[in-house]
């Protein structure tokens, strides 16, 4: 019940209602996840219109997908790690974090001072052992190195890094929070 939606001078083209669960640009190109039961697919669309998918069997459970350093990342939120695909859609790499399965539930990626960060929930060992226990649990880690940025942060998502500023989103918490250097300067309250 997802999809994708182009918006463009206040209306709303519906162009599918494919379950979408990240989308980016890169290389020329704009990148969708798509998740189905049994598999992941990300559809490849380029400048000139050309369109084709690569389905993975052993990538479960996109959250996000991230084009950085002239690669693709995706998130694979079910087997704890993040996923570097090579320029022919290829697994080139895997950042796999401790745990099994979604022991962390990592979920979102952003590129903060050069660097490439995920958000996580927890870094609880077992699978789906996070829930109902993510109060103050969460925290922002370099995929590459493991260093963790921002912590004590519940369920966390979306990081956004603008003009020397970090945005995020503290889903159980209900609340957008604003970093600079690291140290929270605003706390925005939402419904």
């Amino acid at each position: 019940n997802g999809g994708l939606i182009h918006i463009k001078n206040g209306k709303q083209i519906v162009i599918d209602r494919l379950g979408t669960t990240g989308i980016c640009y890169g290389n020329n190109n704009f990148y969708r996840a798509i998740q189905h039961q049994n598999f992941s697919e990300i559809v490849v669309y380029s400048r000139d219109e050309e369109k084709f998918s690569i389905i993975y069997r052993d990538i479960k459970d996109i959250h996000d997908l991230y084009y950085f350093n002239n690669s693709l990342f995706i998130v694979s939120t079910s087997t704890n790690e993040i996923i570097k695909l090579d320029n022919n859609y290829k697994i080139d790499k895997k950042y796999k974090f401790q745990g099994t399965g979604d022991a962390w539930h990592l979920n979102c990626l952003e590129v903060i001072n050069g660097r490439l960060y995920v958000s996580a929930f927890c870094n609880y060992k077992e699978h789906y052992n996070y829930k109902g226990k993510t109060y103050e649990k969460g925290f922002l880690v370099d995929v590459l190195n493991g260093d963790i940025l921002i912590e004590q942060l519940s369920q966390p998502h979306t990081p956004k890094f603008d003009n020397g500023l970090i945005y995020l989103c503290d889903s159980e918490t209900k609340t957008l929070k604003v970093f600079k250097d690291n140290n929270l300067i605003n706390n925005i309250e939402l419904d």
